[in-house]
């Protein structure tokens, strides 16, 4: 029951590595004028650094999402962390920090009956020099219909595109960052951060099994954006195994299917991985992304399992990043491996149609089907 085939990476805007040493952009515009290009948006959900009286009421810094939409304060704009103008539809001014708060977010998708749906929304991030994202948190909207989230930079988007097909991501469309559920707001270290492009993408993968009718989605990502430069440029990539590859029969208790171990690319070279979340859907048990240096495999002195990561008792709605400490180097291998139960009784508990049936599942990029990835 073990399937052994290659290793599919991708690599990012540090060529494919966790870690770069900063690169500097250079943008002009100020913040005033993007202000008021924001104040024709919609109003919908977002939050400040601070509490604000908005709307007759005092906000705190997180809020849920319902009343941010009710209160219209995230229109895919700025928050500073000190004094509201009312004038300006929220947006919070600092003159003196240099950091804010930035929202973008599916302004008003009316999700379809589909049961799998990836749609896009692209947008500009604000145009000031040499900043980076410090933190991201979730905006959740629709919940029961919200798979994962991923948040791509791009050189090359049309942000008065509207809503967009994006099951396949445009060329050179890069992650920054990801959701999936149980996972929370995502803090990087304080030498860390993700060098802002001049434009983002935010992919919203819905799953409607139910079919679903008359929701409308404004889930999105709520950005902490610093001027101050850090030590270190962050990146993702992808490592894992084709879903084309994952076939589980049916009435299998353990199932595993393994990548091939394939040495890193030299471009991760001395690149160091500071966080990393693993990915399966409904019928997933156990998962682990091995790293052999010189025939030997890294362990977590801390975990006292992979150095990569290993969940034992993997479950869906608990998928969280977790802090790494290891810095790639020459000759390093990564191998992926996950066991799947598709047994009747797990496609019920855990709400897989086809497991429940007694039928076998393949991979693909619905619920219902299987993944066997982790991001770093």
């Amino acid at each position: 029951g073990i399937v052994v085939f290659a290793v599919t990476m991708i690599g990012g805007g540090c060529a494919g590595g966790a870690l770069q040493a900063k690169g500097k952009k250079k943008h002009s515009n100020n913040l005033n004028a993007k202000a008021a290009n924001n104040s024709a948006k919609e109003e919908t959900s977002g939050t400040n650094a601070t509490n604000v009286t908005k709307c007759g009421r005092t906000l705190p810094i997180i809020l849920f999402v319902g009343e941010l939409i009710a209160c219209g304060l995230c229109i895919g704009g700025i928050f500073r962390a000190a004094e509201v103008d009312d004038t300006s539809s929220g947006i919070v001014t600092d003159a003196v920090s240099g950091d804010y708060m930035f929202c973008n977010y599916m302004p008003g998708y009316a999700v379809t009956t589909e049961e799998t749906q990836y749609y896009c929304h692209a947008f500009e991030y604000p145009d000031v020099d040499d900043q980076q994202v410090i933190n991201y948190k979730v905006l959740l909207d629709q919940d029961r219909v919200v798979h994962h989230m991923i948040l791509y930079s791009s050189d090359d988007a049309d942000p008065a595109a509207g809503f967009f097909d994006c099951s396949t991501m445009p060329p050179g469309s890069e992650p920054m960052w990801a959701w999936a559920p149980g996972s929370d707001e995502f803090v990087l270290p304080p030498n860390v951060g993700f060098d802002t492009p001049k434009y983002g993408i935010l992919q919203v993968h819905y799953n409607n099994p139910n079919g679903l009718s008359g929701l409308v989605d404004r889930s999105g990502v709520l950005m902490n954006i610093t001027s101050t430069a850090r030590e270190y440029s962050a990146g993702f990539f992808i490592t894992g195994i084709s879903t084309s590859q994952i076939e589980v029969p049916p009435e299998k208790n353990a199932y595993g299917l393994a990548g091939v171990r394939q040495q890193i690319p030299s471009s991760l070279n001395g690149k160091i991985v500071f966080s990393s979340v693993l990915h399966m859907h409904l019928i997933g048990k156990r998962i682990w992304t091995r790293l052999w240096r010189d025939g030997e495999v890294l362990i977590d002195p801390d975990t006292g399992t992979d150095a990569l990561g290993h969940k034992d008792a993997y479950d869906y709605n608990f998928q969280s990043f977790d802090t790494r400490s290891v810095t790639f180097q020459s000759g390093d291998e990564l191998q992926t491996t996950c066991i799947y139960e598709n047994t009747v009784q797990r496609g019920i508990d855990f709400g897989n149609p086809r497991a429940a049936a007694g039928l076998s599942v393949s991979g693909g990029e619905s619920t219902q089907e299987e993944m066997c990835l982790s991001f770093v």
